[in-house]
C-alpha cells in the first residue's frame, strides 16, 4: 500500500472548498493555489473566534468587565450584561 501524501487531509479539505493557509516560517498566510511542498506546513484556515466584553459579578460581589468567547457566557453564573458588540479575532 502506498503512503498517503503528507498533506493528504488538507488537500482533500481544500478540494472540497475550504480555505487553506501556509506557514513560511513567520506565521500563517492565506494561499489560494497551494503547491503542497513537503517542507512547508499547511492547515485549514481556522474560523475567527468571536468575543464580547461582559459585565460579570464574581463571588466577591464586585462587578468586573470580562472578555469572553461569545458562546461561553453560559459558563459564568454572574453574568450581568454585555458591554460591547461582538468582535472577531483570528
Amino acid at each position: 500500500m502506498k503512503t498517503p501524501h503528507k498533506h493528504a487531509e488538507i488537500i482533500k479539505a481544500w478540494a472540497d472548498g475550504q480555505d487553506v493557509q501556509i506557514n513560511l516560517g513567520d506565521g500563517w498566510e492565506d494561499i489560494n493555489y497551494p503547491n503542497w511542498y513537503a517542507q512547508f506546513d499547511y492547515r485549514v484556515k481556522p474560523e475567527p473566534k468571536k468575543y464580547r466584553v461582559a459585565l460579570v459579578n464574581m463571588s466577591d460581589n464586585i462587578e468586573y468587565p470580562l472578555i469572553v468567547l461569545s458562546d461561553r457566557i453560559n459558563s459564568y453564573t454572574g453574568f450581568i450584561k454585555w458591554l460591547t458588540e461582538e468582535f472577531e479575532v483570528e
